[in-house]
């Protein structure tokens, strides 16, 4: 038996642009290419860092994370610029959290950073991914890098050894 225990840690790029529009209510919309599949009662830690811009610095977007239904443990903190060299963050323990966008804007019309990074356990297996929302409804837009965005992931529990 042995002893010796290590962590694979596991990097997508985002593949595509994601849009984040808002036609006809704010809602979460996925990341596309930032995710991976989760097995249950495994435990991960993740970080993404999203590029994207924004039709204008008063358009503000925030990111988060969701998955499969009822987490046994879910933590994360989304941070994001809202004005050159200003810094705001949320923090969550639900998917899709905060329910709306934030309203401060953005610090640039291109290259913003998001980050979010956490800890999650699904109850059951099914797909993590980072999601965005839009703070407005019609006339903002942003739109997610995908070239430029990356999500890097690890399971950090040990399975009992017989």
């Amino acid at each position: 038996m042995t002893t010796n225990k290590f962590i694979v840690e596991r990097t997508v790029v985002g593949d595509t642009n994601t849009a984040l529009t808002q036609s006809s209510g704010i809602a979460y919309v996925d990341v596309t290419g930032l995710n991976w599949y989760g097995k249950a009662g495994e435990v991960y830690k993740f970080k993404a860092s999203v590029v994207y811009d924004v039709n204008a610095t008063g358009t503000g977007a925030n990111f988060s994370v969701s998955g499969p239904a009822s987490p046994t443990v879910l933590s994360y903190k989304s941070e994001f610029s809202t004005a050159a060299g200003t810094q705001a963050a949320n923090y969550g323990n639900a998917y899709d959290l905060p329910a709306a966008a934030q309203t401060t804007g953005s610090a640039f019309a291109t290259d913003n950073l998001a980050t979010v990074e956490g800890v999650i356990s699904p109850l059951t297996d099914g797909v993590i991914t980072v999601r965005g929302i839009l703070e407005t409804v019609g006339s903002g837009t942003c739109t997610v890098q995908g070239a430029s965005s990356v999500l890097t992931w690890s399971r950090i529990d040990w399975p009992t050894e017989a």
